[in-house]
């Protein structure tokens, strides 16, 4: 199921877990597993920044063309 999407992104869950991918080139930007699945699901508008919650929450940046993934537990 997407879980959002832009112009060049889109962000599914398939079962447990969340997969981040490029429209045109079809890459994958990320992926995480979520105890439960994802929740829920949020792309910046200029495709720079993607969160994804659920028993954690996920944090994906290109800012500077830089990828980055950052985790945040939650209790």
């Amino acid at each position: 199921m997407i879980l959002e999407e832009t112009d060049k992104l889109y962000l599914y869950d398939s079962y447990e877990d969340a997969y981040l991918i490029d429209k045109e080139s079809s890459d994958i930007l990320f992926t995480d597993s979520f105890y439960g699945g994802p929740s829920c699901a949020l792309i910046d508008p200029n495709n720079k920044y993607a969160i994804v919650a659920g028993k954690h929450l996920t944090l994906w940046d290109c800012y500077g063309g830089n990828n980055k993934l950052t985790k945040f537990e939650t209790e």
